[in-house]
């Protein structure tokens, strides 16, 4: 299993209270502060959101001017870690209504305006945002090992034909793969058992280019960094948005690093679970795209782990069938 790589690129001052307040903030999230304090269904987290982003673009002249007072802060400081975070949550409205109106496909506006989203820790800022707009959720982390056992089951019974997604499943049972190891190979055969859609542009993605876009294993971190710099050039010689995605490095039997990246910026995370649930958070955050190749695979995590609707793929026969075994067999678990 040394081969796991496509041979091609692919496609500061004291902090004043502990908790955010005021006048804008209260305006923002006291309206739905019921709701997110429930459980939310699908339905509502989408209200939500919906209320937050009509929230933002409805901002009178006065309140852009406080929060923009806010964010030159966040410009031009990154501690203490408590003030970043309070100003951060309270400056969120503002955030959100240049999120909407950003026009550049690698998010340059976005990320020039709020630079703090690049630290090598933004990924936390991230989280603080999505738990705004959506709630707090540890599903994906609390429930994978349940899910991984049924998900390995179902994959027994439908006869899957890729040989590669074989061979990996094989090698997850024969050799001392790591826990990352494993949950990447789980990500690779979900793509041979929901098989990719052809793009907008007509072409469909094969099997493979599902997979690497999910997740590339280089061997050596100089292999990582010289993959990533190609495949910025190509993107941004396309015009096109390089759509966050996970590196790993090492083998399957020891993944040293692992990566979330972009066009413009990477994060460094402890997990490959992390990786997965910071990408679903970029997407509907900062409104980066899914790839098109795994778009499927995404959208059954949102939905799956999430709660939320990601209404592109909702309708995918062999999703839904899926979601249906997984649902069942958590019913009989109870």
């Amino acid at each position: 299993m040394n081969s796991l790589r496509p041979t091609t690129t692919q496609e500061t001052s004291k902090a004043e209270k502990k908790h955010p307040s005021g006048l804008i903030y209260d305006r923002f999230h006291n309206r739905n502060k019921k709701a997110l304090i429930k459980p939310k269904s699908s339905t509502n987290k989408e209200n939500i959101f919906r209320g937050a982003k009509s929230t933002a673009l409805n901002l009178s002249e006065e309140d852009i001017t406080k929060l923009s007072i806010l964010r030159t802060w966040l410009r031009n400081n990154f501690a203490p870690t408590e003030e970043v975070q309070l100003k951060w949550s309270e400056s969120l409205p503002l955030r959100l209504r240049a999120i909407i109106k950003e026009t550049d496909v690698e998010k340059s506006n976005i990320l020039s305006e709020w630079p703090r989203i690049v630290d090598d820790n933004g990924y936390l800022l991230i989280d603080a945002d999505f738990e705004q707009l959506f709630g707090k959720c540890e599903k994906l982390f609390n429930d994978w090992e349940q899910f991984s056992e049924k998900f390995l089951k179902y994959v027994g019974s439908a006869e899957i034909k890729d040989d590669r997604s074989l061979q990996l499943l094989r090698h997850l049972q024969e050799a001392p793969v790591c826990q990352a190891g494993r949950e990447l190979i789980i990500s690779y055969v979900f793509q041979a058992l929901i098989k990719p859609t052809r793009r907008a542009g007509g072409k469909l993605p094969t099997i493979l280019e599902a997979q690497f876009e999910v997740c590339c294993l280089c061997q050596t971190n100089d292999e990582y960094l010289e993959d990533l710099q190609a495949l910025r050039r190509d993107c941004e010689a396309a015009k096109i948005q390089l759509t966050p995605r996970i590196y790993a490095v090492g083998c399957l039997e020891n993944i040293d690093s692992l990566y979330v990246v972009t066009g413009k910026f990477e994060y460094k995370l402890p997990s490959f679970l992390r990786c997965l649930d910071v990408i679903i958070k970029l997407k509907h955050v900062l409104d980066y795209h899914f790839s098109d190749s795994c778009e499927a695979y995404w959208c059954f995590l949102t939905r799956f782990f999430y709660g939320i609707d990601y209404r592109r793929k909702s309708k995918n026969s062999q999703l839904l069938q899926l979601i249906k075994y997984l649902e069942s067999q958590c019913e009989e678990d109870q």
